[in-house]
């Protein structure tokens, strides 16, 4: 059920009325975006409007004109975060519906961030307006779906890939996570989750056990671990010690050749983009960049 805030409907305009939008409207802001995301230099493919507005926690505002959609905002949350997604079709851009649908986002309760794919310079200007700041990015790295695995690449001596086990992988997962850079956004680099919330991630995601493994080393000890889902990745991380020594591109190739090439999952894996090391070895498994996401918070 999609909800109005309290504020009620955004300011008014000649000749746009606005109302609330809900499931059904799924398909089209989602050309909405695509069309605003195209015309910023973006990548449509990225974008998850429609999929939001079919999210329970979905607050959304559609500004129409002769009955076509010109402007939304969606409004979600995810993982303990309220994010925010505006767009303006170009053709109505400079009216001010952009800082209307801001303001009208902003006047609900409790912190928001707010997100672009396409970050331009009148974007910049609106978000500094209101007193918004770059708070941290997420990068979307891509393989093509039935993408050939990568080439398999061994272990370093003293590891071997075992079978998965959640419970050792969460011993290496805390430890692996805990140096991370913290970005709320990059939800599949949660910090600090107990075991009970990172095992029922694992469960929503229906993990692809033969494709998930853990590394120990001589004495059997946990020293890597990499988990997948469908024709994807979800987590990987390696202990500090074992780190720049080729074992999370062997845990990446591992996984890779053990998933479905023929899956319709998404392949995309999101990365804090502070996380350099991450990047670098997605690339080196047969990754490209695409997307970038920025939110922008109050600070």
């Amino acid at each position: 059920m999609v909800r109005w805030m309290r504020s009620g409907r955004p300011r008014a305009f000649d000749g746009v009325s606005w109302r609330a939008l809900g499931a059904s409207d799924d398909q089209m802001v989602t050309e909405l975006a695509r069309t605003c995301d195209l015309a910023d230099g973006g990548r449509p493919n990225d974008n998850r409007a429609g999929f939001w507005l079919r999210a329970k926690s979905t607050t959304a505002v559609g500004g129409f004109v002769d009955g076509n959609i010109v402007a939304a905002m969606i409004i979600w949350s995810l993982l303990g975060t309220q994010r925010a997604d505006g767009y303006v079709d170009p053709a109505f851009r400079g009216r001010g519906l952009g800082g209307a649908l801001l303001d009208w986002g902003l006047s609900q309760r409790g912190p928001l961030a707010v997100t672009t794919r396409t970050l331009t310079a009148d974007k910049q200007r609106l978000f500094a307006s209101r007193h918004l700041n770059l708070g941290a990015s997420v990068v979307n790295l891509s393989r093509p779906l039935g993408s050939a695995p990568p080439r398999p690449v061994p272990p370093p001596r003293g590891v071997t890939i075992d079978a998965w086990d959640p419970f050792d992988a969460y011993g290496v997962y805390v430890a692996a996570f805990a140096d991370l850079p913290l970005n709320p956004y990059a939800h599949d680099e949660v910090l600090n989750n107990d075991y009970e919330s990172w095992q029922a991630l694992n469960d929503d995601l229906a993990l692809t056990v033969q494709a998930s493994a853990v590394a120990r080393d001589l004495d059997r000890t946990p020293v890597g671990f990499v988990s997948a889902h469908g024709g994807g990745l979800y987590q990987f991380g390696v202990s500090a010690h074992w780190r720049r020594r080729g074992l999370g591109h062997a845990l990446l190739s591992h996984a890779l050749a053990r998933v479905d090439p023929m899956s319709e999952d998404d392949t995309s894996v999101r990365v804090n983009a502070a996380n350099r090391a991450a990047m670098l070895l997605l690339q080196a498994a047969g990754f490209e960049i695409g997307g970038r996401e920025d939110y922008f918070v109050a600070f």
